[in-house]
């Protein structure tokens, strides 16, 4: 998990707590921090105490120095190794503490910030975040029954990768909260089927992979499997696929056409014809011999007047 930005004053990445995937990333990383750094006892927000009249603690405490036992004016040598080691410690503490405020103030998008203002403490910053932002258990349900509902949808080609991406952001949600519904049979056939439009191949093959297993009682591959061997075969396709810029070559045509481009190719230009010495005699000449190579409407070579057809009475 990320840790913040060394600095400890400016964030790389403004969460959008609204966002509930961008919640539990931020409170993730808030938790992995302060667990590496041993503060995690100082910022949990849903720490309690047994007695009621006892503060939870929201920093470390800075130790004693040590006195001379009574009777002597010197300190041991050993107790003076102690203290030196123990405020080191306190002192780093302190530091991470500081630190790790300042990041979260920095990271939250400007809505979020509202809630943290005028907090003392982590903790206070963390409970007012988590009440507004966390989700129960009913919450969650109803958030992954209605995203699986959209995962269903067919993917566009432009948004493949998202797609495929929020498939396993799906698995793992369902995962962590123990969803087992959304973790089995059903769920990998409902991926098959979505993804049939953009790899049907894939789709089919390993459709009737997955009900050879459910009926031998074999181990139905999970959603972060299918979708690598989604994108392998995308990448594999891809590699086969003519370029864009580049025609695949025609294996046969059809009446002298491409059949991979089957409008036919414009007709050689005819050279003007020469005009002759009797002026416009020759060019009405030209004229009515273009005239009489027209085809009629009926199929026949002859003059539109002449066409027993269009005029029955010829």
């Amino acid at each position: 998990m990320a840790d913040p930005d060394s600095s400890g004053t400016t964030a790389k990445v403004k969460y959008k707590l609204s966002d509930y995937l961008q919640w539990e990333m931020f409170y993730d990383i808030v938790n992995d921090t302060a667990k590496d750094h041993e503060i995690w006892e100082f910022v949990d927000p849903d720490a309690t105490s047994d007695d009621a009249n006892t503060l939870i603690p929201t920093s470390p405490l800075k130790p004693t120095t040590p006195t001379p036992p009574q009777g002597s004016t010197e300190v041991s040598r050993i107790y003076v190794e102690e203290y030196v080691q123990s405020l080191r410690e306190y002192d780093r503490k302190k530091a991470a503490l500081r630190k790790l405020k300042l990041w979260i103030k920095d990271s939250i998008d400007t809505t979020a910030s509202v809630f943290v203002q005028n907090k003392d403490t982590i903790r206070e910053m963390l409970q007012a975040l988590k009440a507004n932002y966390a989700k129960s258990d009913a919450e969650l349900k109803v958030e992954l029954d209605r995203e699986f509902v959209k995962l269903k949808r067919a993917p566009h080609s432009k948004d493949l990768e998202t797609w495929i991406a929020q498939w396993n952001q799906f698995h793992t949600k369902a995962k962590k909260y123990e969803r087992t519904e959304y973790l089995g049979y059903n769920v990998a056939i409902e991926f098959l089927r979505a993804s049939q439009a953009v790899a049907p191949t894939f789709a089919m093959t390993t459709y009737a992979k997955i009900i050879d297993l459910f009926q031998s009682g074999g181990d139905i591959p999970d959603i972060p499997s299918l979708t690598r061997r989604l994108q392998l075969e995308l990448r594999i396709n891809s590699t086969l696929t003519p370029s864009s810029g580049s025609k695949p070559t025609a294996f046969a045509t059809l009446q002298g056409l491409d059949t991979d481009d089957p409008a036919p190719a414009p007709a050689p230009a005819q050279p003007a014809p020469k005009p002759s010495g009797n002026g416009n005699k020759g060019l009405k000449a030209n004229n009515n011999k273009d005239l009489k190579q027209r085809k009629c409407l009926c199929g026949e070579v002859h003059h539109y007047a002449d066409c027993p057809y269009l005029i029955p009475s010829n």
